[in-house]
């Protein structure tokens, strides 16, 4: 089992970093062979609409991001995971998101090869939990377009101003954990 995680926050100490981690550890427990990416340290430019991509069958432009690809490709579950800057995800994790197009063809149905599952993690200041829910479940509903499997739950760390504050979370931490069990089994 391949875990592969997207870390959207450009803290890699931050609070959905140390959450991406303890989903990690979670997996790792039950056998699962985890890599994370931490998206700010890679060149990955936006999508250019040139759509060479449904007529060549992949993306052209010559980036951090065929190297994604190729993750993609080889995993099993994925973990897109952002802290919610200006009520969405990163622009770091956006980029990623939309450059997904590439896993389309021409008339829109999916070019993924096989299943892969996917889960959401995002942290955010607000204390109410479901602050930005539609919002996730509109993410979730493009990479479903995308031909993504939804693993239907959508871990939301909230009321989190300090870097690294979700560490005394004993049930937040837990419940990451959990996660990365959960996506680990077949």
């Amino acid at each position: 089992m391949k875990i592969v995680g997207f870390m959207g926050s450009p803290r890699k100490n931050g609070n959905t970093a140390v959450l991406l981690q303890q989903v990690m550890e979670g997996a790792k427990k039950e056998g699962a062979e985890c890599t994370v990416h931490y998206l700010n340290d890679l060149k990955i430019r936006g999508c250019q609409g040139c759509n060479a991509c449904k007529s060549k069958g992949y993306c052209v432009i010559p980036d951090d991001m065929q190297n994604i690809y190729q993750t993609i490709n080889e995993a099993d579950v994925l973990v897109f995971s952002s802290p919610v800057y200006m009520w969405e995800m990163t622009a770091q994790l956006k980029l990623v998101v939309d450059r997904l197009y590439a896993y389309l063809n021409a008339d829109y149905s999916s070019r993924l090869a096989k299943p892969i599952k996917f889960a959401l993690l995002f942290t955010q200041h607000r204390a109410v939990e479901d602050a930005f829910m539609p919002y996730f479940e509109s993410v979730a509903g493009i990479l479903k377009v995308i031909g993504f499997e939804f693993v239907p739950e959508i871990l939301v760390g909230s009321g989190l101003h300090d870097a690294g504050e979700v560490k005394s979370n004993d049930a937040l931490m837990e419940k990451a954990y959990k996660l990365g069990r959960k996506l680990s089994l077949k």
